[in-house]
């Protein structure tokens, strides 16, 4: 899988040319992963990214609603994913009364249930 440096697009799979015929009569075709290798692009515009590691696994879960995570050397090391906000394109929201305190939690009356019933017995 090769992801785009600057506008985190992405190559997954690419058709070989190829078709495969199951035994039961179905027809599908030979896929196979983008690599820099094969492709002949230019490897300081691109990040190579296993499609089987935990990073190729959260990519194609989050993509396109993600951000990229670098380190110091400009290696793509995890992607975050975008809030419900963002991926629809709203502004953050705003907090919702941020000087209002915690409602108080109600005691539970002791003597209710069964245990008011032995207590109040005759």
């Amino acid at each position: 899988m090769l992801v785009h440096k600057r506008t985190m697009g992405v190559l997954d799979q690419y058709w070989t040319g190829e078709n495969r015929t199951e035994p039961d009569g179905n027809v599908y075709p030979v896929m196979a992963e983008y690599t820099l290798a094969g492709t002949g692009l230019d490897a300081a515009d691109w990040w190579e990214v296993p499609a089987s590691s935990p990073l190729g696994r959260s990519l194609r879960i989050y993509y396109p609603y993600c951000s990229p995570v670098t380190d110091e050397a400009g290696e793509l090391i995890a992607v975050r994913p975008w809030p419900p906000w963002q991926r629809y394109g709203e502004a953050p929201p705003e907090e919702l009364c941020p000087d209002r305190t915690p409602p108080k939690k109600r005691r539970q009356n002791r003597k209710s249930g069964l245990f008011a019933a032995l207590l109040n017995k005759p």
